[in-house]
């Protein structure tokens, strides 16, 4: 499929990325009683994604696949960062990211978050 981006001038789909998101383990506590609400934004280009947010864990587990385009003209990096879900209009806390990861790679490890 093709369309057109103002920005970015026409793009033509090259391919599908495939995500799956398994798991994260020892994640720092954001909470006040020492647990963290986590949850996952994937972006590739002006692509972006959001895993479900897991309640009171620092060992989630979340067995979510995503799907995400791939462009000719767009950046191959993907950008994968965690965030501590807050209610109530606050804003959410910043607990990590990894990469940025090239879309060219295939891989499968354990990545440490920064």
């Amino acid at each position: 499929s093709s369309g057109i981006n103002a920005e970015y001038g026409e793009k033509h789909q090259t391919g599908i990325l495939s995500i799956t998101l398994v798991e994260a383990s020892n994640l720092r506590p954001m909470n006040k009683d020492g647990s963290s609400d986590p949850y996952c934004k994937f972006k590739l280009c002006l692509q972006k994604h959001k895993s479900k947010v897991l309640r009171r864990t620092l060992d989630p587990v979340w067995k979510e696949r995503f799907e995400i385009r791939v462009y000719s003209d767009s950046s191959s990096l993907l950008e994968i960062s965690v965030y501590d879900y807050e209610e109530f209009g606050f804003s959410d806390n910043f607990i990590g990211r990894f990469g940025p990861v090239t879309t060219e790679t295939e891989f499968c490890q354990l990545i440490p978050i920064r």
